[in-house]
């Protein structure tokens, strides 16, 4: 039988997942259970990464904190495989639980991060998601045009590769930039656009948000229109549309069951309805959303539902109540601003550590610049000392060519004087014999043969 092992570290993780409520969530979703699964079993290879990742995406809106420890495991040991993807997408999610948790340095730190590396991959969608999430944490601090800075650059990537899954939440995050701008127009024009886009690929969540979004839009122009003293065309044209939108949101919101969103729906259409002087349907919904933002721990949402239900009450002369929300309203809101003030706190050291990285790169920048400076110097001195070396060494065998040119022809030339020589000796030698031959010849003819001159003397002694 297999013997199934988990890392201490990743039981730790699940341990703490428990502790912090997630006993609910890890019992009724099927996928994160199943992911625990997973990684009991994985190695110590790419798969366990992914595993992490997924899980730590998974929890990130629920347990921020141990999407983090998971996101933390699987970009060590993606470091430990010096796999770029894997520490790419690990960086990645690190920014995600980091800004949840409200830690907006890390989280920029991380999304830039993962910007380097996704880009030397070549993965440019996953380059414009993380343009996105940073143009978030900008438009969270409050920075509206470094928001549109980074959302632009997003929407320029994937509009550019035709991923419209993709463009409609770019556009649904620039309208609502613009409408925190106070460009109502502008923003209307994009969530219009990212409203239509949703609707063409049926995406049930996107198009609730979009709808809330420009349910707000019609609210803001309906304020605008009472601040500058045109009570008529807000309550006969703006509200009436914003709670349009507002209530159109909520449905796909109850259909999804997305319990946060129907929260902020509740205080919208509870408060277009105190616009519009609905107090009776008003109140239901102001309530309900106090009830839901709390059993959240959603301050922010909280706080908008005490401090419309102190507005009614006021207008409905039920004194003792909106005091009594008020009360409330004002400690959620000095919970608030104390935490705002961490968060400018947090934004002057976002910007510090963004310009220093900035500055880092431009060092870096520099460095490497005079590096390839150089590389190219010395490339080009060395390609100069090639060509010297290469004329020098033609001219040497230039040189030796002619050496041996001269040479070979002053040996042939002395091959032919050798050669005419031989044949004037030879052709004296042929001479002098023929003189021998001849003179012989001669003296065989004048003188008598031995056998005549026997015959002689031997006739004589006869």
């Amino acid at each position: 039988m297999i013997k199934l092992r988990l890392r201490f570290s990743s039981l730790i993780v699940i341990l703490i997942f428990l502790l912090l409520g997630g006993v609910n969530t890890y019992a009724q979703n099927r996928k994160i259970d199943s992911l625990f699964v997973v990684l009991k079993n994985n190695k110590e290879d790419t798969n366990k990464v992914r595993t992490l990742n997924l899980l730590s995406s998974e929890i990130r809106y629920s347990n921020p904190d141990t999407a983090i420890i998971l996101g933390t495991e699987a970009l060590q040991l993606a470091e430990k495989l010096n796999w770029s993807f894997g520490i790419a997408i690990s960086n990645a999610n690190l920014g995600g639980g980091n800004y949840l948790r409200g830690n907006y340095p890390k989280a920029l730190n991380h999304y830039l991060k993962a910007i380097e590396l996704f880009e030397k991959l070549n993965k440019k969608s996953k380059v414009a998601d993380n343009y996105s999430n940073i143009g978030l944490i900008y438009d969270r601090q409050k920075d509206s045009e470094k928001a549109l800075e980074y959302y632009f650059k997003a929407l320029s990537i994937v509009e550019e590769l035709h991923d419209s899954v993709r463009i409609a939440p770019k556009l649904g995050n620039i309208g609502w930039c613009y409408s925190n701008k106070g460009d109502f127009q502008l923003a209307l024009v994009y969530d219009f656009r990212a409203l239509k886009m949703n609707i063409d690929l049926k995406i049930t969540r996107s198009i609730s948000t979009v709808l809330a979004n420009i349910g707000s839009v019609y609210s803001l122009k309906g304020d605008s229109a009472l601040a500058a003293g045109n009570k008529k065309l807000a309550f006969t044209d703006f509200y009436p549309k914003s709670l349009d939108y507002y209530q159109r949101s909520l449905a796909i919101a109850q259909e999804i069951k997305n319990r946060a969103a129907m929260a902020y729906l509740f205080v919208d259409i509870g408060m277009s309805y105190v616009h519009l002087g609905k107090y009776a349907e008003s109140e239901p919904y102001l309530l309900r959303a106090s009830a839901l933002a709390d059993s959240l721990h959603s301050p922010d949402t909280f706080k908008d539902a005490e401090k419309g239900l102190s507005e009614l009450y006021t207008l409905t002369n039920r004194h003792q109540q909106a005091f009594e929300y008020y009360k409330k309203y004002i400690a959620s809101r000095d919970i608030l601003f104390n935490s705002e003030n961490t968060k400018k706190q947090t934004q002057i050291e976002m910007n510090f550590e963004f310009d220093k990285k900035q500055a880092a790169d431009s060092i870096l920048n520099s460095e490497q610049l005079k590096h390839e400076q150089l590389k190219h110097d010395q490339e080009i001195q060395q390609q100069r000392l090639y060509t010297l070396g290469g004329g020098i060494g033609f001219a040497l065998m230039l040189i030796v060519a002619g050496v041996s040119i001269r040479a070979y022809r002053n040996k042939q030339k002395a091959n032919d004087i050798i050669s005419l020589q031989k044949a004037l000796v030879e052709e004296k030698q042929k001479e002098i014999l023929d003189s021998i031959h001849y003179a012989k010849r001669i003296q065989q003819s004048l003188l008598p043969t031995e056998k005549y001159i026997d015959s002689k003397l031997k006739r004589l002694s006869e």
